[in-house]
């Protein structure tokens, strides 16, 4: 659709969500991520080239169940070049997931 956001290629970015997201280790320095490992997925584990975040959000926080994470988008390389990912800290357990990879 033409709404969609296109590289001047006319390639698409989208971001492919893993269900459920994969448990990460993620060790920070100065505040930002830093390197991840991710014992699901083997091929996340790396230094963090680069990375952008975090976005903050929240939601249910009337409710016992609510939820608020910091979400990033990083990249990490690989042996088959660069890849992008989208890592979320959960604020409330602390614990790192990484949701998804963008194709």
């Amino acid at each position: 659709p033409p709404s969609c956001p296109q590289s001047k290629d006319g390639m698409v970015t989208a971001l492919r969500i893993f269900r459920p997201p994969a448990f990460a280790t993620v060790s920070m320095r100065d505040g930002v991520p830093a390197r991840i490992t991710c014992p699901k997925r083997k091929q996340i584990d790396g230094e963090i080239l680069w990375g952008a975040g975090p976005w903050r959000s929240s939601g249910d926080w009337w409710e016992r169940e609510g939820w608020s994470r910091d979400e990033w988008d990083i990249a990490v390389q690989q042996e088959s070049g660069i890849a992008l990912y989208r890592l979320v800290r959960d604020l409330l357990s602390g614990r790192w997931f990484v949701e998804g990879t963008y194709d």
